[in-house]
């Protein structure tokens, strides 16, 4: 089990049996195979991505890196990328708001399209992580993050203020019919 990922990758064209059902793959950044040595390197770090940080350093990483990638990924010179790809509004940054929607921030338009999509993100991963200290470290830190951007100290807990954020976000730049 162990090698499961790292011999699919080598033997399925950068594809588990979840990436596949997930329609996603490892490429290279140029949009090429890996090679060998990028699939190996990539899967020798993932200690450091997942089991040492308990799935926190992959996070971290994800989020606060301008590629999106985990550490493995940085070193390999690798991403995981969509096939084939059908896009709903789970993959946009758009939420759905109430429309007698009032905002809280209107600090809101500091924030570009990215920083709205790592918020979503993070609201969207941070509840799978298994240990509940990662959770509240990713959510906390990303909040942070986007406070200190926006100039204020916020005055709800981490996420209720990211998805606060987020609602602003959408109700000044366009929400979901």
């Amino acid at each position: 089990i162990g090698f499961y990922d790292l011999i699919c990758e080598i033997t399925m064209n950068g594809q588990s049996i979840g990436k596949r059902a997930r329609n996603i793959k490892v490429a290279k950044l140029d949009g090429s195979q890996p090679t060998l040595s990028s699939y190996l390197l990539r899967w020798m770090l993932r200690l450091v991505d997942f089991t040492i940080t308990s799935g926190a350093g992959a996070i971290l990483s994800i989020l606060f890196t301008s590629t999106g990638q985990r550490l493995g990924d940085l070193a390999a010179g690798t991403t995981v990328i969509k096939i084939g790809q059908n896009v709903s509004i789970t993959d946009t940054i758009l939420t759905r708001i109430e429309d007698d929607y009032q905002p809280t921030y209107p600090q809101v338009h500091q924030l570009t399209d990215e920083d709205a999509a790592i918020i979503k993100e993070v609201l969207n991963t941070a509840p799978r992580l298994p240990d509940a200290k990662t959770r509240r470290l990713v959510i906390r830190k990303a909040a942070e993050q986007i406070a200190q951007k926006m100039g204020l100290a916020p005055d709800l807990a981490p996420e209720m203020f990211l998805d606060t954020v987020l609602k602003d976000y959408n109700h000044y730049n366009g929400t979901v019919e």
